[in-house]
């Protein structure tokens, strides 16, 4: 299971406490004055993934995930943060050719907030169904669905844990503890192989971090990843992963 914490919290903090007065009320099936069923109808259609925006935590969550010591929780989003979420998951899902999608992602489940083992988690996987809140959602779906993208293909664990060393996995919520930011960056963390902070805890959340600004912000990571040669080799890893996946070749 993957956890990386909220991007944007505090910006998002910001502008809820701005904008207060159109965020206050749920999701109301009968006034869908923002389209969202039609919205989640065309992406259905379009991908074969269903993302449900209402909160039902026996909907949501496997009955051992609701109970300790995972104790899964979300809160409830309002339809403009659920047709926001779904242009994010539109563009979360256009980069990858139609039938990877349709054979290998199951649902997008979506909330405002979510929890697990006490936590804030931005997204998270259970099997192959995708969990986001509204924290940066396309940023956290390709995060997660990494993961699932790990499961199918030959993924060079040895050549990956070769570049990070013997350093052992940390839990990443025990790792989450101990840093500042996990999404701290720094000359020593790129020189080590390192593209954020977090992504020192274990080989998942490595891939997962570099798959992520793979699919979001290439540029940037290819920047500085030339520059370092453990970057590099995985950023050369992921390209070739990827490659096979996605519509258009980088």
């Amino acid at each position: 299971m993957s956890n990386l914490p909220p991007r944007h919290s505090l910006h998002r903090a910001a502008l809820l406490t701005s904008t207060a007065t159109l965020l206050l009320a749920p999701v109301d099936a009968s006034a869908d004055r923002f389209g969202i069923a039609r919205k989640v109808d065309q992406i259905e259609r379009r991908y074969g993934v269903r993302v449900h925006y209402r909160y039902d935590p026996e909907r949501y969550f496997p009955r051992h995930k609701r109970e300790a010591p995972f104790n899964a929780r979300c809160t409830q989003a309002t339809d403009r943060q659920v047709a926001r979420a779904l242009v994010d998951i539109e563009r979360f899902l256009s980069p990858y050719r139609p039938e990877i999608i349709r054979a290998n992602l199951g649902r997008i489940f979506f909330c405002d907030k979510m929890w697990f083992h006490g936590h804030r988690y931005a997204g998270t996987y259970i099997d192959n169904d995708l969990y986001v809140d509204d924290d940066d959602p396309a940023f956290h779906l390709h995060h997660e669905f990494s993961s699932v993208v790990m499961q199918l293909v030959a993924f060079p664990w040895s050549r990956w844990q070769a570049l990070r060393g013997r350093g052992p996995d940390i839990d990443p919520d025990d790792f989450l503890k101990k840093v500042r930011s996990a999404y701290k960056q720094s000359r020593s963390l790129f020189r080590r192989g390192y593209f954020i902070a977090y992504a020192q805890s274990n080989v998942e959340n490595d891939f997962n971090v570099m798959a992520t600004y793979f699919m979001t912000e290439r540029a940037r990571l290819w920047r500085t990843a030339r520059r370092y040669p453990k970057l590099r080799q995985k950023y050369e890893i992921v390209r070739d992963i990827y490659r096979p996946l996605i519509r258009r070749r980088p």
